[in-house]
């Protein structure tokens, strides 16, 4: 898990996603997303993990037990008490198409497998047909309906994938 000592490098590597993310046209989170403290919670839980290559942090993603009330309006179609969330994916722009993204789903599943988990649930800005793509190649399913965090016009589909 990250250190609470990684995060600026955290907040350094969403900043710079953001941007990637802005310069393909792709405007999905808010100029505030995300908030540092909610980012330190998650490393204070350790729920985040980072990975780095040559001591550069180039991707990061945050795996815990927390649904945003949103996910209750959603008609899932696998059905567990107590499913596992995936937030914050991202990976350094300059590293997209490199499998990054991929293997750090692989070891969210992993780490699920571990913990005793069967599902995996995650949301996924309708807009980005990159990550729409990741997730559909992992074997992820789309769920019935949309969340709306920032305004009906940004829907995110909501997938998920039983992974024991």
């Amino acid at each position: 898990p990250a250190k609470i000592g990684d995060i600026d490098d955290l907040m350094d590597l969403f900043y710079r996603v953001k941007n990637g993310l802005a310069e393909a046209g792709l405007n999905q989170w808010p100029d505030w997303y995300p908030r540092r403290k909610r980012i330190e919670e998650n490393i204070h839980a350790e729920q985040v993990f980072l990975h780095r290559i040559d001591a550069a942090p180039i991707a990061t993603i945050t795996l815990n037990q927390i649904q945003d009330p949103a996910y209750r309006k959603i008609t899932w179609s696998l059905h567990d008490d107590s499913p596992w969330v995936v937030h914050r994916l991202v990976v350094d722009p300059g590293r997209w198409g490199q499998g990054l993204g991929k293997r750090m789903m692989l070891f969210a599943e992993d780490e699920v497998r571990k913990q005793g988990g069967g599902v995996i649930r995650l949301d996924t800005w309708v807009g980005n047909p990159g990550s729409i793509a990741l997730y559909n190649s992992l074997g992820y399913t789309r769920a019935e309906g949309y969340c709306y965090f920032y305004g009906p016009d940004q829907p995110f589909a909501c997938l998920e994938k039983r992974v024991d």
